[in-house]
């Protein structure tokens, strides 16, 4: 078995990728310009923080992250979301990246956007993926800052 050094905090992000890319990957199926506005008004909105606060940039990455989940209109990819970010350890994990730098969070929450309305799925799922990863570089970057 290949363990990695942070093992709980890679679960979590490996959890996160399969839900979200499912959902990337439905969303791009089947984009309507309805769900394009709705996603690009969630980032612009969720973007807009007015205290750059752990606890506002987490609320507002969840925000946009639970929006792309919501809009595949999947109950079930939606528990999970929930499942995966309201555990504590996804808030602890969020948290380190105000070691780096906080505002990275956001990544490019619009090329995701971008992405799914490609209508590609396959251009979607590489986005996710590469926003995820990303997220996750910094985190263990944040950890790795706090030891």
């Amino acid at each position: 078995m290949v363990r990695h050094p942070h093992c709980n905090q890679f679960a979590v992000v490996l959890g996160r990728a399969a839900i979200e890319r499912q959902s990337a990957r439905i969303l791009a199926a089947h984009a309507s310009p309805q769900i394009i506005d709705a996603l690009r008004n969630t980032v612009s909105t969720e973007e807009n923080i007015s205290s750059p606060s752990v606890d506002a940039y987490f609320r507002a990455n969840r925000a946009i992250h639970r929006k792309m989940v919501e809009l595949s209109d999947n109950r079930y990819l939606i528990e999970m979301f929930d499942n995966i970010w309201n555990r504590a350890v996804s808030y602890n994990l969020f948290a380190t990246i105000a070691n780096v730098d906080l505002a990275q969070s956001f990544g490019d929450h619009m090329r995701l956007v971008d992405a799914i309305e490609s209508g590609n799925p396959s251009i979607a799922l590489e986005a996710v993926v590469d926003h995820i990863t990303h997220g996750f570089d910094l985190q263990i970057k944040g950890l790795e800052t706090r030891s």
